[in-house]
């Protein structure tokens, strides 16, 4: 075990740090440091160790990165055009013509505009959402 006790090392670091920047990706240097350590327990080295080691890293990369990363945008996206149809609250006066308007769904600020020019809305009043344009709620009692 000719250089065991580093990689063990790298792997006590490496555990840290994922677990103190919860930085899923960290994990995999580590399983790159046990690979290295389990192919030198076997007693190979030289250019098969490196290329192993490497290719069970970039392996345990990719799993890491499928697992925690490409999955998160899934669970947690939202489709602003899932709100069209739902009710809101007027938080702040609705005024075209000023450029004003803030309403709430479902405890999430958003702004706001009515779907008719000169139509106002005062704080308080409920409203649906009837379009979306970029991040602004197109909204009409």
């Amino acid at each position: 075990m000719t250089y065991g006790w580093i990689w063990i090392g790298v792997i006590a670091i490496s555990v840290a740090l994922t677990l103190i920047t919860k930085k899923n990706l960290i994990s995999s240097v580590a399983a790159g440091a046990l690979v290295a350590v389990i192919l030198d327990i076997v007693g190979i080295n030289g250019i098969l160790w490196q290329a192993l080691t490497l290719v069970g890293a970039s392996l345990v990369f990719a799993l890491v990165f499928t697992l925690f990363l490409s999955g998160r945008n899934e669970c947690c996206s939202f489709r602003i055009d899932s709100l069209i149809g739902q009710t809101c609250t007027v938080e702040e006066r609705i005024d075209n013509a000023s450029g004003t308007g803030q309403v709430s769904v479902a405890g999430s600020g958003w702004s706001a505009r009515a779907v008719n020019e000169e139509t106002v809305y005062e704080i308080g009043t409920t409203l649906r959402i009837v379009a979306v344009e970029g991040v602004k709620l197109i909204c009409m009692e």
